[in-house]
């Protein structure tokens, strides 16, 4: 079945534009919480409740993208302002030597180095099979390209896209619009509408489109919509991605979210216990890296990290980032 966005595009808009929103949306809640916190720690307490800290960012990682030409993990870290800064240094007494900026970082595997911050005010970062160049999305939905590991950022055009995917190995972009899913052309910055309703789409070389629709994951492929797993109530899916191969996708579901990978029948196997968020396979389809929640070290901060596990059945986990972001 394919299903025609002039058929629903209402439903597709409200369902669409709730997906888009989300991180936005995710933001200020947490920006609003860590605001409670902060004034919660006033002072009627005699030392200073926050601790001794020198660096603090927010709780949100997202989105780890894998390249190979230098087995570099790219990731979004969403940072603070410096109101937050202001605020928490006003309230709890303690000096800050270090920012963490809003924006698209990288940390090398097995390397002890702090991560570096490679495009500011970016989200999503999507790597070519090749890993030579990276698309993300920055601003208000625009499309920017950089090349890898060390070019100057170039903005492409603002064509209100989200959710950026490799739909081929080097020429077409599958992208999550306000009404479906359109391919983009990087070679004339031209949109090409297929006729697909959906939102988090994930594009592989074989240019096969995995995606959401009323809770369910689909795979689109040569035109037509497979089923592969049904929607279920009480166990939301989210942030799909394929293996290199184009034969599964890794996805997260269920509260707290697990990492799960189903194939293209439909079998399924669940590769974490729960808390973990965010999968992507590395280009050789050996290991996922995720997002680990560890809980609340700080009155006000949750940290995250970026951490890699065997594809296979979930074993062999370790923190790709090694270092703390928030350090004593």
């Amino acid at each position: 079945m394919i299903r025609l966005s002039n058929g629903t595009s209402e439903g597709v808009g409200t369902e669409t534009r709730l997906a888009r929103l989300s991180l936005h949306t995710l933001w200020g809640l947490l920006i609003t919480m860590s605001a409670g916190l902060i004034l919660s720690c006033g002072s009627d307490k005699p030392t200073n409740p926050c601790g001794g800290i020198d660096a603090i960012s927010s709780v949100l990682l997202t989105n780890p993208a894998y390249s190979p030409i230098d087995t570099s993990v790219y990731y979004f870290d969403s940072g603070a302002p410096k109101s937050y800064y202001d605020e928490f240094r006003q309230n709890c007494g303690a000096p800050f030597s270090r920012v963490v900026p809003t924006g698209i970082y990288r940390v090398r595997l097995n390397d002890d180095s702090p991560a570096e911050l490679v495009l500011e005010g970016a989200i999503q970062p999507r790597i070519s099979p090749d890993g030579k160049t990276m698309y993300c999305i920055r601003g208000s939905f625009e499309v920017w390209r950089m090349s890898l590991p060390n070019g100057q950022p170039e903005f492409i055009k603002d064509y209100e896209f989200s959710s950026p995917s490799w739909y081929g190995s080097d020429t077409l972009l599958a992208m999550s619009r306000s009404y479906g899913i359109s391919l983009f052309d990087i070679r004339n910055d031209s949109i090409i509408n297929i006729g697909l309703n959906g939102y988090s789409p994930d594009a592989s070389v074989d240019k096969k489109i995995c995606h959401i629709w009323g809770g369910a994951i689909y795979a689109f492929v040569s035109g037509e919509d497979q089923l592969l797993r049904s929607h279920s109530l009480y166990d939301v899916v989210n942030h799909l991605r394929w293996s290199p191969d184009g034969t599964e996708v890794t996805f997260e579901s269920g509260s707290p979210p697990k990492i799960r990978v189903v194939n293209l029948v439909g079998q399924e196997r669940v590769l974490s216990p729960g808390g973990e968020t965010d999968p992507c396979f590395t280009a050789d389809g050996d290991s996922i890296l995720y997002i680990r929640r560890t809980g609340i070290n700080t009155p006000l901060i949750l940290d995250g990290q970026v951490w890699i596990m065997s594809a296979k059945d979930g074993s062999q986990k370790r923190p790709v980032t090694t270092w703390s972001r928030i350090r004593p």
